[in-house]
């Protein structure tokens, strides 16, 4: 859900349905998630557990919005998912 404080505006950005990849066959628990300049692609931070003292490392998944195709990323990284401006690319930023 995408809230727009301005206008008051809300967008559903993916539907419930759309939570379960079928090569994972249960729904994703996410608490990050970053969209692509073009709003095409959603990049979830999932199944967060802890890595060491402080940190948590998280599975990175990718949905194509306009196909509902989940892509599985990287597994066990920490930091923050930000994607190119193609949307091709995922970053993997430190939050230190």
């Amino acid at each position: 859900m995408r809230h727009d404080t301005a206008t008051g505006r809300r967008d559903v950005l993916v539907g419930a349905a759309q939570l379960t990849p079928s090569s994972l066959g249960k729904p994703l628990q996410f608490g990050d998630y970053t969209l692509t300049a073009d709003g095409r692609r959603v990049i979830v931070a999932a199944s967060g557990r802890p890595a060491m003292i402080w940190k948590t490392a998280y599975d990175y998944w990718c949905l194509d919005r306009v196909t509902g195709e989940w892509r599985r990323l990287y597994l066990g990284s920490e930091g923050a998912p930000t994607a190119s401006d193609s949307g091709r690319c995922v970053n993997l930023a430190s939050r230190r």
